[in-house]
């Protein structure tokens, strides 16, 4: 009882000599959070008879640091069943070391329907299965996670196979399979993949298509072996997100997401009318997404892209009434970033002082926000001169699907790429459309608030959810399609 209550605070408050004594049914015992808290130098001093120990719910909780190092004596005495039923054992794979373990060693642990090549490491799941690549590192960013979160995502240099490093990279296969895709005669030969130091994707364009741009945040959560039917090359869901299938099947989900240094500069700016040159770089850096919560967060992006921000004071006070120190906004962006004017911004530089008022720099709200039932939309106009629109969403989607799926009635729920939610209730199909009226209130320490949805007696609905010790309240208003 003892061991199962440890965290990763009582992990890391133990004396080093004190793993020498862990025995298999201590580590048993421990939950995910105190086991990713054991480091390498902890780990090296656990008796290897205790390795043994490791269950499905917990094995698949060794930190990355620890799976780059498990040696292959180690590796051995890692129960084979425990990581044949882990919850995610692509991710115990791809972050083992292949110069360590061999893929013969591997054979012996891949659970049923799995296979691996024997000479690129790469391992060939059954459809359905989630592919956990390796994540992106971006510990050389120096902006602290108190500032900005951004949910892991997908290493685009690394692959699915032993030690993330065999066979083709993700980003030669997604380049490849953008470029087997057309839209409306739009030649996707001109677009090609990268990501930048955030771990954030873009699809840049050239030639005929120079300065058409998109982003995205491949999110580890969103990649999986599509059906053996499914076309290679950019797809959309049922929700209308983009869908980007290899040649090996491994089918990604893009988020859209925010061009996060830009925007954290705009939050922080006071939109003065002075020139600034464009710069498709900024100075602006971020830290990995960790289990670390924090309620100051400026920016957090999260996996399927719902983004909660805070806005600068000057544009608070022109969407909230009343004194507010912190306004926030939940709110989903669409990928694709609108050049910025070419008359007024020559040669990567903008003159402020000439820009018509709906391309100033900064945030652009609707006139009326309260009391009306229109479907909202807003944009950023970054300080390079390009913008980028954004709808009100729910934070955490996943959690408000789940609530509205639950009502009695409800058949069918679809998260939509402009925020929204079709559904249907008793065969008639409805949309569910959030607000830009979020309210933030603190909570108290270490309180914990289940989500809920009310209905109201205007005839719109409550959704609140918790996020670290803050309350993020949304309206959400429903409208018959």
């Amino acid at each position: 009882e003892a061991f199962a209550a440890f965290d990763a605070e009582h992990i890391d408050d133990l004396p080093s000599e004190v793993f020498d004594e862990f025995e298999a049914q201590d580590i048993q015992n421990l939950q995910d959070d105190a086991v990713y808290a054991i480091g390498t130098e902890e780990f090296a001093l656990l008796p290897i008879e205790s390795l043994a120990g490791f269950t499905a719910k917990n094995v698949d909780a060794l930190n990355e640091g620890v799976l780059e190092k498990i040696t292959s004596d180690e590796f051995k005495k890692l129960n084979s069943e425990s990581i044949k039923s882990a919850e995610d054992p692509g991710y115990i794979f791809t972050n083992l070391n292949s110069k360590l373990i061999s893929v013969k060693q591997v054979e012996d642990k891949l659970p049923e329907g799995w296979e691996v090549d024997e000479n690129t490491g790469e391992f060939n799941v059954p459809e359905g299965t989630s592919l956990t690549y390796r994540t992106f590192d971006d510990s050389s960013t120096s902006i602290p996670v108190e500032e900005v979160f951004i949910a892991d995502s997908v290493d685009l240099s690394s692959s699915f196979s032993l030690g993330g490093k065999g066979g083709e990279p993700a980003e030669t296969l997604i380049n490849e399979g953008l470029q087997q895709s057309s839209i409306s005669n739009v030649d996707l030969n001109l677009f090609t993949l990268n990501q930048d130091q955030t771990g954030v994707v873009s699809i840049e364009g050239s030639g005929t298509y120079e300065n058409i741009d998109f982003n995205f945040l491949a999110s580890k959560e969103n990649v999986e072996q599509a059906p053996a039917d499914t076309p290679t090359g950019l797809g959309e869901d049922e929700g209308g997100f983009f869908t980007i299938t290899t040649s090996k099947g491994h089918r990604f989900t893009l988020s859209p997401a925010p061009d996060v240094g830009n925007l954290l500069n705009a939050i922080d700016s006071d939109f003065t009318e002075t020139d600034s040159s464009n710069t498709n770089t900024s100075t602006t850096k971020t830290s990995k997404a960790t289990n670390e919560c924090h309620s100051d967060q400026k920016i957090k992006l999260n996996p399927i892209g719902d983004v909660l921000m805070q806005l600068p004071e000057s544009t608070a006070s022109q969407i909230r009434a009343g004194k507010q120190t912190k306004v926030h906004v939940s709110v989903l962006f669409d990928a694709f970033k609108e050049p910025a004017n070419s008359q007024h911004c020559p040669n990567n530089k903008c003159n402020w002082a000439a820009m018509p008022s709906n391309l100033k720099k900064g945030f652009h709200f609707p006139t009326k926000l309260r009391n009306t039932r229109a479907k909202q939309k807003a944009y950023i106009v970054y300080d390079n001169g390009v913008s980028q629109s954004f709808y009100p969403t729910t934070l955490y989607p996943d959690k408000f699907k789940a609530l509205v799926g639950k009502i009695e009635g409800v058949e069918k729920v679809v998260y939509q790429a402009d925020g929204g939610f079709k559904v249907t209730y008793k065969g008639t199909p409805s949309l569910l459309y959030p607000t830009f009226d979020t309210v933030v209130t603190e909570l108290e320490d270490e309180e914990v608030v289940k989500p809920t949805v009310k209905a109201k007696k205007d005839g719109t609905f409550s959704y609140s959810v918790q996020d670290c010790s803050r309350l993020v309240t949304t309206p959400v208003i429903l409208e018959p399609l």
